[in-house]
C-alpha cells in the first residue's frame, strides 16, 4: 500500500462531532494488557505454553466482562481483543521464547478467531473501521495504540515509512473525532522504577497473579485503584 493508497477517512468536521461515554474507555481497560506486553518486549519470557494460554484467555475473559459491564459493544470488544491479539503473537513471534516454536503452531489470532494472518488481517480491520471513525472511536484507539506499541504486520517488507504514515493518518483522525485534544498518544510508559523492577525482579507468574487482582477491581475507581497498588506495591 503507498501512501497514495491509504485510505483518507473523511472524518466529520469537529463541530458536528459529538463523542459521549461513560466510564473507561475500551483502550484504557486494556492497560494491564499493555503491561503484559511491556514485560513481553522487555524480555520476560513467560514459562509454559499451556499455562501462558491459560493466563491470557483469563485476562481476555475478563477485559469482556468488565467491556461489557460498561455497555460496549459485542463488535468493540471483537476488535479490539483481535488487536490486542494480533501484538502480542507478533511480539512472540518475533522473539526467541522457548515457547516460540510452539507458540508459531497455535498462535492467539488463529486458536480465538480463526485467522493465520493477522498481519494482513490487523489492518483490514483498520480500514473498514475508518470508515466511521465516529461509531468505532473506541476500537480505532485500541488499534492505533497497538501501533504505537510497536505492531508492524505486513509493513514489516513495506517499509517504516507507510507504516509512519498511516500512524500519522489514524492520530490525526482520531484526535478530530475526540475534539481536537492534544496528546492522544498513549502515555504507558511504566514508571521508570517500575519499569526497572519488573525488567530485573518481578517473575511472569507474579505479574499474572497482580494482573488478577487488578482486573476484578472495582472499575468505578479504575485508575485511583491502579495507582494505589503500585504505589504500594512497588514503591513508587
Amino acid at each position: 500500500m503507498s501512501q497514495a493508497t491509504v485510505t483518507e477517512t473523511a472524518v466529520p468536521t469537529e463541530s458536528a462531532i459529538t463523542v459521549s461515554s461513560t466510564g473507561p474507555s475500551m483502550r484504557e481497560m486494556l492497560e494491564d494488557g499493555v503491561y503484559l506486553l511491556f514485560l513481553l518486549k522487555d524480555g520476560n519470557a513467560p514459562g509454559s505454553s499451556v499455562e501462558f494460554n491459560r493466563r491470557v484467555d483469563q485476562f481476555l475473559q475478563q477485559y469482556e466482562r468488565n467491556a461489557r459491564n460498561f455497555g460496549k459493544s459485542a463488535d468493540a470488544i471483537g476488535q479490539a481483543k483481535y488487536a490486542f491479539c494480533a501484538l502480542l503473537d507478533e511480539i512472540i513471534l518475533s522473539s526467541d521464547f522457548p515457547l516460540r516454536d510452539e507458540w508459531e503452531r497455535m498462535p492467539l489470532q488463529l486458536r480465538l478467531f480463526g485467522d493465520h494472518l493477522a498481519g494482513e488481517g490487523f489492518f483490514s480491520r483498520l480500514e473498514q473501521l475508518r470508515l466511521d471513525p465516529v461509531r468505532h472511536i473506541e476500537a480505532l484507539e485500541v488499534y492505533y495504540t497497538c501501533l504505537l506499541l510497536g505492531f508492524q504486520g505486513r509493513y514489516l517488507l513495506e517499509g517504516e515509512e507507510k507504516l509512519g504514515y498511516l500512524k500519522h493518518k489514524l492520530g490525526q483522525e482520531i484526535q478530530q473525532v475526540r475534539g481536537g485534544k492534544a496528546d492522544f498518544a498513549p502515555n504507558w510508559q511504566l514508571p521508570q522504577r517500575f519499569q526497572a523492577f519488573v525488567r530485573h525482579e518481578l517473575p511472569m507468574w507474579l505479574y499474572f497473579a497482580l494482573l488478577a487482582v487488578a482486573a476484578a477491581a472495582i472499575w468505578g475507581s479504575y485508575h485511583w485503584l491502579l495507582g494505589q497498588q503500585l504505589a504500594e506495591l512497588f514503591g513508587i
